[in-house]
C-alpha cells in the first residue's frame, strides 16, 4: 500500500474522469492552511497502447513541482 500527499490525491480525483487524449494540461493545486501553504504543479497527459489489437488511450499525471511554505 502506498501513501500520497493531499495535493496528489486531489490531482488524481481531478483527472480520473477527464480525457487527456491528444493534449497535455498543467494544473496548480494548492492548500492554503492557517500555518502553511502547499502547492503542486501537476502535468496531465496520455499515451496510447494496443490492447487486443485496438489502440487505447491511457491517462497519466506527473507532479512536476511541489512547494511547501511555512
Amino acid at each position: 500500500m502506498g501513501l500520497i500527499n493531499t495535493n496528489t490525491a486531489a490531482a488524481l480525483q481531478f483527472g480520473i474522469e477527464k480525457d487527456f487524449a491528444n493534449k497535455t494540461q498543467h494544473v496548480i493545486f494548492y492548500d492554503l492552511g492557517s500555518g502553511s501553504t502547499v502547492a503542486s504543479l501537476v502535468k496531465f497527459s496520455s499515451y496510447e497502447v494496443k490492447e487486443a489489437g485496438k489502440p487505447k488511450s491511457i491517462s497519466q499525471l506527473e507532479v512536476r513541482l511541489f512547494a511547501l511554505h511555512v
